[in-house]
């Protein structure tokens, strides 16, 4: 593999850290929450870190290393399915799945990301530790703990008193969760893995995060509840890093990430500066409509940006207010002709279906609402995305069920057939996969042996069903709607500084706007 900016560190006595990241290789390229620990631990002069992905056999990109002959793994989680990947992959490294099985001879299992804060009990049989938050304040403490060399156990039983780590069967109380206060502060890889033989998801390009976090409380959001608060690095921090980002890596291209892009207070100068004064090209992720200007929209084309996506998530506007994020016809009909006008070749719309209260006649407004799209997107294509409304932990709807499978694929199926008459490409998320993650966000320590036996059938849906008969464990307890007043399985685990009075609040505001007739 031709790859560039790699650490390879052969010093005698290192701690050998692999960063496990349970999916494509092209995937982990494109994450820069992998590559900023990647080179965080490699930082510390105690500690070599190597990555280890599910395409590849289970040894280390750099040394080829086995899996199994590292002292730690650190496991990036980003969205619930990648329980099966984690769980293969420790498997066919001979790593003892229960962490009660494990001896001093097998490494520390870590583990991080979303699900991990989020609600990591469905896992917490099979990990060792958690990090509950933000790496960056957490690994000074994680990798001191580490570096101590004590006894597998008296090593968990430290690493129970660093601040955002939960450890199974030692924390006796909810971890809180830990953030970055300033993101100027913060560590920012500028130089970044690059690989000469495979394409990243955004193309090559130099990955940076402007902000962190999203203010505008999407009841229906987890990303946004657990990332609270919002913060942005300043536009000269920014500056910097692009200006030598662009250099060392040897690409033409910025990748922002951010959960609001279009919020940034420099948002406009970013573009700026890539498009207009470096002469790079720009990639923006997935763009609030009622943010977007048209000297947004007209940069980002310039910049070589020829698809543009917005979420309205739905066309009712009672329901607009119930989810707290308006964007009426209005304004996605200026963003549309806007797109055209800079000379866009895509716009890209995001819908949820089955929110509850919803209308039986989702489909037939969502059509309505995209035809009048399409009438101002003069050359535009149009493509429609549509997910299953999913509840999850710490927003106002994690007390919501599922909605019912029959009624999504109904839904789905006449949207489809409504759009194809139009010329539109409709692409969804498979509302049995949308069962089983709702399931695994929602869940308990009991799920842990459903995971097992789900990753090693194979990890599809075949295996998932089979995996809950054998062990008796029927789903209808994690889709239907949660009593308000019970407690819920994250509350023993994780405290991410919302209260939960705010989110009965919000799911009482929620179903007064949405189920009122």
């Amino acid at each position: 593999m031709k790859e560039y900016n790699v650490v390879v560190k052969d010093k005698p006595g290192l701690i050998r850290v692999a960063l496990l990241y349970p999916s494509q290789y092209r995937v982990a390229l494109s994450s820069l929450s992998y590559q900023t620990l990647y080179y965080m631990v490699n930082m510390d002069e105690r500690f070599a870190a190597e990555r280890i992905v599910e395409d590849w056999a289970p040894v280390s990109i750099e040394t080829g290393l086995p899996l199994s002959r590292f002292q730690v793994v650190m496991v990036s989680l980003h969205y619930e399915l990648d329980y099966a990947a984690m769980v293969r992959m420790l498997h066919e490294a001979g790593i003892p799945l229960w962490r009660w099985k494990r001896g001093e001879e097998d490494p520390i299992v870590v583990v991080g990301g979303p699900p991990a804060t989020s609600n990591p009990a469905p896992i917490l049989d099979l990990v060792d530790a958690v990090v509950v938050g933000e790496a960056e304040p957490v690994m000074p403490g994680l990798l001191d703990t580490l570096a101590a060399g004590s006894s597998r156990k008296a090593m968990l039983e430290a690493l129970a008193g660093v601040p955002g780590v939960y450890v199974p069967g030692v924390s006796q109380k909810p971890v809180k969760r830990q953030y970055v206060v300033s993101l100027d502060e913060a560590f920012h890889p500028v130089a970044q893995i690059q690989s000469e033989e495979v394409e990243p998801i955004w193309g090559r390009s130099l990955l940076v995060e402007s902000g962190r976090g999203c203010a505008r409380g999407c009841r229906f959001c987890m990303e946004g509840h657990v990332t609270l608060p919002r913060r942005e690095r300043s536009f000269g921090v920014l500056e910097r890093i692009i200006r030598e980002g662009l250099k060392i890596n040897r690409v033409g291209k910025v990748a922002f990430y951010d959960l609001a892009f279009a919020d940034h207070s420099s948002s406009r100068e970013l573009l700026e500066l890539v498009v207009e004064e470096l002469g790079a090209e720009v990639s923006v992720p997935s763009l609030r409509a009622d943010a977007l200007s048209e000297e947004h929209i007209s940069l980002i084309a310039r910049g070589g940006q020829r698809t543009l996506t917005v979420a309205p998530e739905t066309p009712y506007p009672h329901l607009c207010q119930a989810i707290n994020k308006v964007i009426g016809d209005d304004v996605l009909v200026k963003v549309a002709r806007a797109a055209s006008e800079a000379g866009m070749k895509i716009l890209k719309l995001y819908y949820i279906v089955g929110m509850p209260c919803e209308p039986p006649d989702a489909a037939e407004r969502i059509a309505e609402q995209v035809s009048l799209v399409a009438e101002a997107a003069k050359g535009l294509r149009l493509r429609v995305s549509v997910n299953p409304f999913m509840p999850k932990p710490h927003t106002p709807l994690q007390w919501a069920p599922l909605p019912g499978l029959a009624d999504v694929r109904h839904r789905l199926r006449m949207l489809v057939r409504l759009l194809a008459r139009r010329g539109v490409e409709v692409e969804y998320y498979d509302p049995r996969l949308a069962q089983v993650q709702t399931a695994l966000s929602r869940g308990g320590p009991e799920l842990g042996k459903v995971i097992v036996s789900w990753a090693l059938g194979g990890g599809g849906l075949g295996a998932w069903r089979r995996a809950l008969r054998m062990h008796g464990v029927g789903v209808e307890r994690y889709v239907e709607a949660l009593p308000l007043e019970g407690e819920l399985p994250w509350e023993r685990v994780v405290d991410t500084g919302v209260p939960r009075e705010a989110l009965r609040r919000g799911y009482e505001i929620y179903m007064a706007s949405a189920c009122q007739p």
